[in-house]
């Protein structure tokens, strides 16, 4: 007997409910999660990129060429994400629980849509996706967000397709009549929520094929009446992902580890196909970075997995007017939705491995669908048997999956626990090697970091790894053995930028000037848009007493990058030192625009405007809020930030306590035998004792720890 309408939908309600309790629970370990490894491209977390955040930021996400040229074109996904920053700051559980109820959402909106198509077993499809732990790298890691956000609108936009091309399936309601306009007001919908999901990632791009796949299973046949309004879609879908194509090869997907044969590319294909199968049915062992396969033509496992096609095809084609066509369907939906990154078209991924659990995410949906039907078939046929064994397998299958979800979700907590687990299950990974060293330098553990770099360059000679490693060795105090490794850098890769600039910063640190100009001039010429080696050069000519050239390189960076503090603040003091207080001024102010915890900028700038002789840049209240702030950043035992904050003190009047700041700054450099500062605090309290603000001159010694 039919449940009445009333009865279906509570059902409907509770069942969602339950799968986003479930989907929550889960993921609990990920809650808290760290940033992992490149979710600085979707949340950007380094000061260099801290104009991301403003209004202009959101500009660049959508129409700057510089920002793409670090990041594919996915400006949906970035903006959600630019929302989500300006909604809860860096605190990552916020941006993580966004994500995993993404990911509930699409389970529900995967359920609708099998509903609809009247798939058995629909609601255990719904709750399989949503607990399969091959989900877990796309739900728990921020920067996956491009999976979970495209995924929404492409279930979504598949769901209104199905109104617009198979209406049979929707029984118009009093309410709600079918008519002309109404079928075309969700092409449109169908329409706009492709763009969305192709905005936010462009595997979406099969869609359009994906409609027909469906209306083929349901009637049997495709008519041009079905294929004229997607025109307009698969037109979009070529235009994205040619574009997608060209951003991959702008990211680094070209060179040594790109030149693979047509052969071993079909050969990759096929075993890339069986691979992903394998991991739903048997989801054991999955790690972030899978071993990179080396296939060539001879040996015959490789052509059996590519050859495995031809029989099953064959069966299923004969078959296609029964059981065939709902596995054929199933089928071809996987490897149709896998089809870009089986390895006909280069990933900058496929540097490290040629499979990576989120390039299935939407994939996974077609044999996970197939495989709970045939479940829910196999219920049936137990007659009354199934209202006891149906719960109890089902339960006991959800319970399995989220177990080994919630244990998937432990390796994403933090960096060091994502690398430490994938070198466990996978030894060979020499980029795991490689961020684990990152991040116990971030740590300050340099000796630990230096031992897995030199790991991972024992597995996988590497440009960037060896600037790593030189980099930790600087931190160590061994200049002369990081001198050594950025050499080696630029053996594997002559034209690597950034080794010439870490032999140029060597020289410069060493107070050879002379010998680090070449080395950034070379560096700037290979990377014309990295503001870090035009800013580099201007430190140079700035050591070697040229000013104005150095001003002139430094304007160079802020061309490049306005929002790049260091330059910024280069300028700051340079056109103080000069004696031009209002461009100092206003370098400083765009300093801390871009960088607001910029201390030496905090000090400078509330300097000038507590001491300047020109009374129109002078502004105590906003000179004593920066001193303020620089004075709690350096932990308040820094004598010329309390020399400034005194100075801040004093211009707004409160004497009493500037003179209490300058004599604490006082016994402070006493201590450390600064004499020619203890002389100049000397005559400040003098000035103070007589209520005298302390007007100095903008040439006074700039703050530059």
């Amino acid at each position: 007997m039919t449940p009445p309408p009333s009865a279906s939908s509570r059902r409907s309600w509770l069942f969602a409910i339950f799968l986003l309790a479930a989907t929550f629970t889960a993921y609990y370990p990920a809650w808290h999660g760290d940033f992992l490894w490149d979710d600085d491209n979707s949340v950007p977390h380094g000061f260099s990129q801290s104009r991301y955040y403003n209004l202009s930021g959101l500009g660049d996400i959508w129409f700057h060429r510089g920002f793409h040229q670090a990041h594919q074109y996915y400006p949906l996904t970035y903006t959600m994400c630019w929302a989500e920053y300006h909604l809860w700051g860096l605190n990552t559980t916020g941006f993580h629980l966004t994500n995993i109820l993404l990911h509930a959402l699409n389970a529900i909106l995967l359920w609708l849509v099998l509903r609809k198509l009247n798939v058995p077993g629909a609601w255990l499809a719904g709750a399989v996706f949503a607990l399969h732990p091959v989900n877990v790298e796309s739900a728990a890691w921020i920067a996956e967000r491009k999976n979970t956000l495209s995924c929404f609108f492409f279930l979504g936009s598949l769901l209104a397709g199905l109104r617009f091309w198979i209406p049979e399936l929707f029984q118009p309601s009093p309410a709600c009549p079918a008519s002309p306009a109404s079928k075309w007001r969700y092409y449109w919908l169908c329409f706009a929520l492709f763009v969305c999901a192709l905005l936010s990632k462009t595997d979406t791009v099969p869609l359009p094929a994906v409609v027909l796949l469906v209306v083929w299973w349901k009637r049997g046949k495709i008519i041009w009446a079905d294929i004229s309004p997607l025109l307009l879609f698969f037109a979009t879908a070529i235009a994205t992902g040619l574009m997608t194509r060209y951003q991959e090869h702008n990211l680094g997907a070209h060179g040594k580890d790109f030149v693979i044969s047509w052969v071993d590319r079909f050969l990759i294909a096929g075993r890339d196909f069986w691979f992903y199968l394998g991991k739903l049915f048997w989801p054991y062992p999955l790690m972030t970075i899978y071993p990179r396969w080396k296939i060539a033509p001879s040996p015959s496992l490789a052509w059996l997995s590519l050859l495995a096609f031809v029989p099953l095809a064959i069966v299923l084609w004969f078959a296609r007017r029964s059981w065939g066509r709902p596995v054929f369907v199933a089928m071809a939906y996987f490897g149709g939705l896998l089809f870009l990154t089986l390895g006909f078209f280069n990933i900058y991924y496929f540097t490290y491995s040629f499979v990576a659990d989120h390039f299935q995410y939407l994939a996974s949906m077609g044999p996970l669908a197939l495989a709970c039907a045939a479940i829910a078939v196999g219920y049936r046929r137990l007659g009354k048997l199934q209202l006891i064994v149906a719960p109890l397998t089902a339960a006991f299958l959800l319970a399995l999956l989220g177990f080994l979800t919630w244990g998937q979700c432990r390796a994403y907590a933090n960096t060091e626990a994502l690398w430490r687990t994938t070198i466990t299950r996978n030894p060979g990974a020499y980029m795991a090697y490689a961020n684990l060293g990152n991040a116990l330098l971030t740590d300050g553990k340099a000796d630990e970091a230096i031992a897995q770099f030199q790991k991972s360059l024992a597995l996988h000679p590497d440009p960037q790894i060896y600037h790593n490693l030189g980099t930790a060795l600087l931190k160590m105090g061994k200049p002369e053995e990081a001198c050594a490794d950025f050499k080696k850098s630029l053996e594997i890769q002559p034209d690597f930028a950034e080794g010439y600039s870490d032999i140029g910063a060597y020289y410069l640190e060493a107070g050879s000037p002379n010998m680090a100009v070449g080395y950034f001039q070379k560096a700037m010429n290979m990377q014309t848009n990295d503001p870090f080696y035009p800013y580099n050069l201007g430190n140079v000519y700035s050591q070697k007493g040229q000013p104005d050239v150095a001003i002139r390189y430094w304007e160079d960076a802020v061309t490049v990058a306005p929002d790049f503090a260091p330059a910024q603040n280069a300028l700051g003091n340079a056109f103080s030192t000069k004696g031009q207080a209002t461009k100092a001024v206003e370098h400083w102010r765009n300093a801390l625009a871009a960088q607001p915890g910029l201390v030496s900028a905090q000090v400078n700038l509330a300097w000038v405007l507590a001491t300047c002789a020109q009374d129109p840049l002078r502004n105590g209240t906003n000179a004593l809020e920066l001193a303020e702030q620089a004075n709690k950043l350096t932990g308040g035992d820094d004598p010329i930030v309390l020399k400034t904050l005194a100075a801040a003190r004093a211009e707004n009047g409160d004497f009493s306590n500037a003179i209490t700041t300058a004599q604490q700054a006082l016994q402070i450099a006493g201590r450390r035998d600064d004499l020619p500062f203890v002389n100049a605090l000397t005559r400040q309290i003098e000035l103070y004792q007589h209520h005298q603000p302390y007007r100095e001159t903008v040439t006074a010694p700039l703050y530059d720890h």
